[in-house]
Order: structure tokens, then C-alpha cells, then sequence
């Protein structure tokens, strides 16, 4: 069966500025193109699904044409004259999949000779590797499948590079079986995690400019209203049918145009690829008179903030129901800063429920029972890559309808006022609550729990028997919990570009609790700091080691990969965003920190670091894949690697990609 339908970016009005004639203009959120197991048969050129049997629930394999192409597009009104995108589009198709399904992409690149420089690759053939490019899968716990002599690999490898007039199928089955105690859950086994995810090209030194081009979509494991759950199961079905889910792609981009927003009807613009963070700087204009944009001292550089592709739009929640907004950072480098704020009182912000953070429900540090109501907070720091679902009430009785604003605050990235990057204030939709009946008492909204199956791990995966018997030649070897070590991981500011050290770290003591700064590198263990590029004989990471002076690189053992204490540590001058493939982590506790020997008073915990005003949220553990990491500041994360599905080579990195593409990326190797 076939399931996409058109994106409709090409067909939406004009946008007015943030005024009251505005809150009945501005158009509806734009629907997203959508390719899904669970939409009615049909067939078309974007994708197609075949059911393994005629049974609802039997796996589906869904089959994604992604071509990459150099081109114009049309946001907010502008046609923009060429952007390297997909399928001729600033969006890629919705994906809904659920676990036990084959994600099958068949990527094209159709690239043409770029018109604009993107930025550097690494290596030889700089011209050339402006037309190539690759796919990641973001968030997803799935295998790598990495390449061979003769193979590209075909699961989420980010080594992959596919040049102009090449293609490769890609092959990502979805997991039914993790590990429970990847998410410190009780023995047995979960399927994927059910929630928000995106696929975005991964390129690196030119991704940050492919990304805000429009090469990157949503993908969603399970149902979109599937967080939506209730004390029990009558609760849940009255929830979700009285619930309204809407999508909402967050992305910037930076053009040229003679047009200013307000008149943007098929208007000729320029894109510049290299993202000026300062270009709002200085101006004078309020966030109530940015209505999805922003510009300087030059008028026609303008600076749209859309959503869906779109400038300031309305979401509509109908009386009597309520929303769930599924939100996605997939801008290059922009931090939003998310709060809902009553129109005519702006300074008061409206708290909202939260049932996931990058893809997965947060669980109870118990691990048993049923799942408790959900957390509310105030404002949500969504950095690069970060996702969440956030549910917005209008089930009580209001005889007036309520106009809110969801805007992005604003952010200053540097330790201090002279250092890091200035992320405007911007209004990014307007969010009508019709006038509503009721009821008086509503329904409490439950954090989705998820179902352990009583089944024990492969034996081949957690028994010392199996682990490799000789550690492969390029491999720094892994953590000894018995000696309280963990690993840290160093961002470093250079010259001419960032860079990575790695070590692992142990107490003077095997006894007492002791300072980060009084642990020492346990020897042949630091690497760098040195960028990506330092990894790299002939363009690919030298796994071996094999070249002259070529570093040995992380690698972590699924025999010792549960409970590992990492520690990110940026004595640079701005804020980052951590990032790892092919799994979650979470913040440590005081008790994980002890265990490794570090003196929980020397260091600040913050289990809801992207929320302001958390309630709710002190029994949780609040999963993640991206995390900010403040100027002069340390995190300390627990991350387990258990499942098979980790094995392999991936990266982790630095999710503002302007900081990847200057080398803060490193690559780590997971073994059994």
C-alpha cells in the first residue's frame, strides 16, 4: 500500500506581521507529506508499503525514494533560487514505522555541480565531495550494517559517502527486541522505544549546510498519539480520542531578498549557506513584531525561522480537545528556547505536560509500577537535533477563546558577553484554543510505561565467554568499573578548528570520593585533542591505526557496556551539544557518581537539564541522544551499550554542526 500524500509548502498564503488582524490571517500549520504502515493502500513515486502478511499488525516493509538534488524550493513564500534538498523539497517526507518493520530507503544523489560553496570536506576532491553526501537515521537504536572493500554498508553508517550519480539502499529493520536494561529497565527485552526521530544527511564538513537546505524529514516509530495514555485503558482511548496530533519541523534559514516577509508571494531570494548568528543582532525590533523572522541593518538579509516550512502559522485546537505537539529541532545550529505565552499577557508563560524527550518516555528510577503522571514544565531548551512531545490542555470550561504564542526566547551561547553566538527572539506559530464546554474534570495524562517481556538476553551478548578474545588493533580498550574509572570526553577550541580528547579517567583512591579535577588518565588511554580529520587515511577512518601517527579510537565492550559514567566536559568559551549515535543516555544521580568515586557536592546534577519549572520529574530518568553542555562546564551521563544492534562503528559529536564540520566528532567502535 501506498501512503504519501503531496506537502503542501508549495501552496500556503502569506503571513502578516504579529498584529490581531494577524491571529485571523496567518494560515494553518502546513501538514507534512507523509509515508506511513498505518495509511490506506495506494502507490505513487515517493514510497510504497508491503505488508509480510494480510494480519493489521504483521511488519511492513516501507520503501522511501529519496533523491538528493540541487535546485530551487519555495519557504514562506520565497523561491529560493537553489538549495541542496530532497525530492525537490525544504522538507522530506513524515516517516511512521512501527518496531518489526524494514525501513528500506533507495537514495539517489542527483546532485548537481553546486552554484554555492557549502563548505569543506575532508581529504582530496574538494569540488567533487560538494556533490556527495549520505543518510543517518537520527535516534534510532539500530545496526550500523557498516561498509566493507566492497560494500558502502546499508545500515545507518554515517561513513557511507555516495557521489553525484550514485545510489545506495539502505536497509534498517527496526528492533522488537532491545534489552530492557538499555533504559535501566528490569531484565528482559522492550521493542524500539515509540516516539519522535528525523533522517538528515551526515556528510561531514559539509552536513550544516545540506541540513539547512532542506535534506533532513521526521520519522516516527509507533502511532503518533501512542504517548497518549490515560491511568488505565478506558482513560487512554477517551484521551486520544479527544486529542488533535500535530507535527511541527523546527528549521531556519538565512536569504536574500528584496521582498521583505510580509509581501513574500513567490519571491526571488538568494540562500547563504553559511549561517550568520549575529545577523539579528543589535536590532531594536521586539519578539512581539517577529512573526517567524528577523533581519539587521540590512533589510533584504532576513533571517526565517519557519515551521513546516512555513512563517508564523496557526495551530487550531478545536473545542473540547486537546493537542499534542510533536516538535523537532532540525536546524544546523540554532537553540530554541521553547515557552507558550498568552497573547495579551506575554510575560506569563503557560506550563504544558511532557511525554517524551528525543524519542523516548521518560521511565521511573524504580523501574516498576505503572506510569506516573506526566511532568509539566514552563520551557523546553531544544538544541540541535532535540525532540519532544508536549501536550497542550483545552478540556476545561472557557467561554472565550484563548490565543497563545509559542516563541523561542532567545539565547546567548557564551560563557560571556564576548564569546559564543546570539539566538534571537522570534515568534515561531500562534496556537488558538477554541472556546470550550468542558469537562469540569479532566482526565490526567500518564507517562506511557514501557512493557518488559520476561526474556533473558542472548547468551552470545552478555557472557565473558563470547567477548573477543584480542582487542582489535585500532582499539583504546574499555572502562574497568572495578577500578572506578569512566571515560571522558574533552571539547577543545584550536586555530582553525575544534577538536576532541578522549581518556579514561580514575580516582587517586579506590576508596573515598574525590573531585573531577583529582582524577587522573589512566595510561595509554588519551587521545588529542585533535578534530576528525586527524582519524582519516584517504578519507576514511584508519580503524586499524595502520598510518604513521594515526590514533587509536574509543571502544566500548558489550560485556562492560551497562552503567558506564561518561563525562563531557567543555572548558571552551560557548555552549555545545553532545551527541551519540545508535543509543541513550541519561544524567548521572548523586548514587551513580558515587559509585564511581566522584564527589557529588563538586559537580551540579540536573535531571531535567532542558526543562525550566519541572514538576513531576524528580522520580524520572529523562532519556536522551542530544544534550547541551554549558561554556566552563562538565556533564556526567550514564549510557548503556547492551543491545546487538550497537555493534559497529559510529560517531559522536557535537550536534551544532558548524562545530562537527570543524572537526568536533570522533569515532567510537562498539565490540562484543
Amino acid at each position: 500500500m501506498v501512503v504519501f500524500r503531496p506537502l503542501c509548502l508549495f501552496l500556503c498564503i502569506d503571513v502578516f506581521a504579529f498584529t490581531a488582524a494577524a491571529a485571523q490571517t496567518s494560515p494553518p500549520v502546513p501538514q507534512l507529506g507523509t509515508c506511513s504502515v498505518f495509511l490506506p493502500n495506494g502507490r505513487n513515486g515517493f514510497c510504497s508499503v508491503e505488508l509480510s502478511s494480510p494480519a493489521p499488525d504483521a511488519p511492513a516493509t516501507l520503501t522511501l525514494n529519496l533523491t538528493a538534488t540541487a535546485g530551487p524550493i519555495v519557504v514562506a513564500g520565497y523561491k529560493i533560487a537553489e538549495t541542496q534538498n530532497y525530492n525537490g523539497a525544504y522538507i522530506g517526507p513524515l516517516v511512521e514505522l512501527r518496531p518489526g518493520d524494514l525501513f528500506k530507503v533507495r537514495f539517489l544523489n542527483a546532485l548537481a555541480p553546486a552554484g554555492v560553496r557549502l563548505g569543506h570536506h575532508h581529504g582530496a576532491g574538494q569540488a567533487a565531495a560538494q556533490d556527495s553526501t549520505n543518510l543517518h537515521t537520527h535516534g534510532l537504536i539500530v545496526p550500523a550494517n557498516n561498509g566493507t572493500a566492497t560494500s558502502k554498508g546499508d545500515g545507518d553508517n554515517v561513513f557511507a559517502l555516495i557521489g553525484r550519480g550514485q545510489s545506495l539502499d539502505y536497509n534498517i529493520k527496526i528492533p522488537t527486541a532491545l534489552p530492557a536494561t538499555i533504559l535501566d529497565l528490569p531484565a528482559g527485552i522492550i521493542p524500539h522505544p515509540s516516539g519522535l526521530y528525523w533522517y538528515h544527511a551526515h556528510l561531514h564538513g559539509i552536513s550544516a549546510a545540506q541540513l539547512s537546505g532542506g535534506m533532513s524529514g521526521l520519522l516516527s516509530i509507533g502511532r503518533a498519539d501512542q504517548n497518549v495514555v490515560g491511568p488505565d485503558d478506558s482513560a487512554t482511548a477517551a484521551l486520544r480520542a479527544s486529542i488533535d496530533v500535530a507535527h511541527l519541523l523546527l528549521r531556519d534559514i538565512q536569504i536574500t531578498s528584496t521582498t521583505s516577509p510580509d509581501k513574500a508571494n513567490g519571491s526571488p531570494a538568494l540562500w547563504t549557506p553559511f549561517a550568520d548568528p549575529a545577523l539579528c543582532s543589535g536590532s531594536t525590533v521586539a519578539a512581539a513584531d517577529r512573526p517567524g523572522f528577523c533581519t539587521g541593518s540590512d533589510s533584504q538579509k532576513i533571517w526565517l525561522f519557519t515551521v513546516n516550512g512555513e512563517r508564523f502559522p496557526t495551530v487550531a485546537v478545536h473545542s473540547g480537545k486537546n493537542q499534542l505537539l510533536r516538535i523537532a529541532n532540525t536546524s544546523a545550529s540554532v537553540s530554541y528556547v521553547l515557552s507558550l505565552f498568552e497573547r495579551d499577557a506575554p510575560g506569563v508563560r503557560l506550563p504544558f505536560e511532557l511525554l517524551s524527550v528525543d524519542g523516548v518516555v521518560p521511565t521511573t528510577k524504580s523501574g516498576a509500577g505503572a506510569g506516573p503522571i506526566a511532568p509539566t514544565a514552563e520551557s523546553l531548551l531544544l538544541m540541535p537535533a532535540g525532540r519532544a512531545e508536549i501536550y497542550i490542555r483545552n478540556d476545561q470550561p472557557s467561554a472565550n477563546a484563548r490565543h497563545l504564542v509559542l516563541r523561542t526566547e532567545g539565547l546567548h551561547t557564551g560563557g560571556d558577553a564576548s564569546s559564543g553566538d546570539d539566538w534571537p527572539e522570534v515568534n515561531l506559530a500562534q496556537v488558538e484554543l477554541e472556546p470550550s464546554a468542558g469537562p469540569a474534570v479532566a482526565s490526567s495524562v500518564n507517562l506511557a510505561k514501557q512493557l518488559v517481556q520476561a526474556e533473558s538476553q542472548p547468551k552470545k551478548l552478555n557472557d565473558p565467554a563470547v567477548a573477543l578474545a584480542v582487542l582489535p588493533p585500532g582499539c583504546i580498550r574499555d572502562i574497568d568499573v572495578s577500578k572506578r574509572e569512566h571515560r571522558r570526553i574533552t571539547f577543545s577550541q584550536q586555530a582553525s578548528n575544534w577538536a576532541i580528547r578522549t581518556q579514561i579517567v580514575h580516582p587517586p583512591d579506590l576508596v573515598g570520593l574525590f573531585t573531577p579535577q583529582q582524577f587522573q588518565a589512566s595510561d595509554g588511554t588519551s587521545v588529542g585533542p585533535i578534530p576528525f580529520e586527524r582519524y582519516l587515511k584517504d578519507d576514511v577512518v584508519d580503524w586499524d591505526a595502520t598510518s604513521l601517527g594515526a590514533p587509536k579510537h574509543v571502544c566500548v565492550s558489550l560485556r562492560t557496556g551497562h552503567g558506564q559514567l561518561w563525562e563531557i566536559f567543555n572548558p571552551t568559551a560557548e555552549l555545545h551539544n553532545f551527541h551519540i549515535h545508535q543509543s541513550k543516555f541519561r544524567m548521572a544521580t548523586p548514587d551513580d557518581l558515587r559509585r564511581y568515586g566522584v564527589d557529588p557536592q563538586s559537580v551540579v546534577t540536573n535531571s531535567t537539564i532542558k526543562l525550566a519549572n519541572a514538576k513531576g520529574a524528580d522520580d524520572l530518568y529523562i532519556w536522551h541522544d542530544t544534550i547541551p553542555v554549558q561554556a566552563n562546564k562538565r556533564e556526567f551521563i550514564i549510557i548503556n551499550f547492551e543491545a546487538e544492534e550497537q555493534l559497529g562503528r559510529f560517531v559522536f559529536h557535537c550536534h551544532i554542526l558548524e562545530h562537527e564540520d570543524e572537526g568536533l566528532m570522533a569515532p567510537v567502535e562498539v565490540i562484543p
